[in-house]
Order: C-alpha cells, then structure tokens, then sequence
C-alpha cells in the first residue's frame, strides 16, 4: 500500500476563503481530509494529515515534510472564492501534464462527473493558471500532487453544499475513488 499525505489547506492561523455566514474554508478542508483519511485508513493506505503533523504550517512548510517522509501522494484539499458570487464548480490543478498527478486528476473528473453530474466541472488545470500563479505545494512536491478545489464558498448554493455532512462525503468518496484506482 501506499502513503498518502493528505494537505488540509490553511489552518487556524489562515483561514483561506470565508462563506458568507462565516463558515471557514480551513474548517471544511480539516474535515474533509479526516474523512478521506479514514476511507485510505480503511483498505491499508498509511495516511499522514497536515493538520495533524504541522498544525499550522504554510504550503512551502507542508510540501517539505511531506518530501522528508517520501511519500507516494500528496492531495490537497481547499475550497474557492470569487468576488462573483455566481462562480461555482470544482477543479483540480497539477504541476504536469503526462505523470502521476494527471492519471489521478482525471480520475477525479472522471469520478466527479459521473456521480455529480449536477454540480460543475472547471477543469483539470497547471499550477500557473491558478489565481496564485503558482502553488508551492505542488511546485515543491517531490511526489505527485494534484490540489482540488471543491467547489466556491463564495456562491451561496455551493457554500450550503460543501458545509453539508454529504457534501463532504461527497467530495471524500470521489477523492478516494480517484486515489485507490491509481495508487
């Protein structure tokens, strides 16, 4: 089996984005990784979670550790944001097109749309066409990487979602899917 680090974006320090009721990105991100876990615990993966190694650790911080331990995976959970209100959809960013890290990321398509095929799909994208420019936790990842945004706690529909115990779930199970194929 394989060693999965799983990366619960943000912390208690950085919140990340902020629904419009105050629910925090950082919040969802700790739950969703404890589920994801759980399911990778469950079929003999060993699983190493940010929060629970660096509590508050930036991406840089998270990506060095997770280079240490030479892990096999590291995935990085988050939610978006966007001063429009009407953006929604998930999406998946890698450093590389034709390595690890793609297999999986269009596993994660592949699974979200045929079990979400309500929900948008933003694409499967590089690391430089994220709004940061750069990610450092998959520029600096030895391992595959692969950063998902789950969907934007900006939109009000999607916030509702992504804070539901089956959005959550959700996102878990397609996560875990996309790992267990490929790992």
């Amino acid at each position: 089996m394989s060693t999965v680090y799983i990366h619960q974006g943000h912390s208690e320090r950085d919140s990340g984005a902020v629904a419009a009721d105050g629910y925090r990105e950082s919040d969802y991100t700790a739950t969703v990784g404890e589920k994801l876990a759980t399911k990778l615990r469950e079929v003999g993966h060993t699983v190493l979670l940010s929060r629970e190694r660096l509590p508050n650790a930036k991406s840089p911080e998270v990506a060095t550790d997770a280079n240490q331990l030479g892990v096999d995976l590291v995935v990085s959970i988050h939610a978006s944001s966007a001063d429009n209100t009407e953006a929604r959809g998930a999406e998946v960013f890698i450093t590389g097109m034709s390595n690890k890290a793609e297999d999986i990321a269009t596993a994660i398509k592949e699974v979200f749309k045929a079990n979400h095929p309500d929900r948008e799909w933003r694409g499967i994208k590089l690391d430089t066409e994220s709004a940061a420019g750069r990610l450092a936790i998959l520029r600096n990842t030895k391992a595959p990487a692969v950063l998902v945004e789950a969907g934007f706690l900006s939109n009000a529909e999607e916030s509702a979602w992504l804070k539901s115990a089956g959005g959550q779930d959700a996102i878990a199970d397609v996560l875990f899917s996309a790992i267990t194929s490929h790992v």
